[in-house]
């Protein structure tokens, strides 16, 4: 039986209370809007799957409640997390000054973890209180992607989830060398396909593929596992 996803990451939404954690998560997940505000108590999530470069990929998005009584069991959902998205709300500058001490706590629950800052309710230009500059100064000082979105009109939030799942797919691909050949072979074996099932396209499948190979080969010499080389390519001679 096939397997209905290729990866399973989990991703934390956190911030302050009333940023719109759980309105992002719903626009997301279920493409929903409520401008009814409903406290989360403690967490929450759902799932949802994508298809980035022709693989599967479920998501488990958490969503945390921010305020301090529920802190102690917030902390524990950090344990296996791939990516964090910290949230704050534009129009209101507390929440950006608070920015600080979530990235704090990621730093004491999380080794390594992706990041996005994000900044929600970017929808009312005259109740916009952090402007787009200091936010993207301070995200370039942290060395985190920033967005700005408003769950409300569905701005930028396929966006923002769309690219820290493609870090988190990156930095996997680049620490793991079995998940790299897993990636290149799946890659290879569908540019091979396109190759033989579209001759209009013969062409330009060669040149990726002998360029997919160069990289692979490259990768495996600075790894010391180039027995794997001679396996994977004699799937493509």
């Amino acid at each position: 039986m096939a397997r209905e996803f290729d990866h399973l990451f989990k991703l934390l939404i956190i911030g302050d209370s009333g940023v719109g954690k759980s309105c992002l998560l719903l626009r997301f997940a279920d493409n929903t809007f409520s401008g009814s505000y409903i406290t989360t108590i403690g967490v929450d999530f759902k799932i949802r799957t994508l298809e980035i470069n022709g693989e599967r990929v479920k998501l488990q998005i958490w969503d945390t409640a921010g305020q301090e009584r529920f802190r102690t069991i917030t902390s524990t959902y950090y344990r296996g997390t791939h990516g964090v998205i910290v949230v704050y709300d534009v129009t209101n500058g507390e929440s950006f000054a608070n920015v600080k001490r979530w990235l704090h706590e990621i730093e004491q629950n999380c080794d390594v973890v992706n990041k996005v800052l994000v900044g929600n309710k970017n929808d009312c230009p005259s109740r916009k209180v952090v402007v787009t500059e200091d936010a993207q100064r301070f995200a370039n000082q942290m060395n985190i992607p920033l967005f700005e979105t408003s769950a409300k009109e569905n701005i930028n939030v396929e966006e923002m989830f769309l690219t820290i799942t493609k870090m988190v797919i990156s930095e996997l691909v680049f620490y793991h060398p079995l998940l790299f050949f897993i990636h290149v072979w799946n890659c290879l074996t569908r540019i091979k396909s396109m190759a033989v099932t579209n001759g209009e396209k013969c062409e330009f499948a060669h040149y990726k593929l002998k360029k997919k190979k160069h990289e692979m080969h490259y990768f495996l010499i600075h790894t010391n596992v180039q027995t794997m080389l001679g396996l994977i390519m004699t799937k493509f001679e």
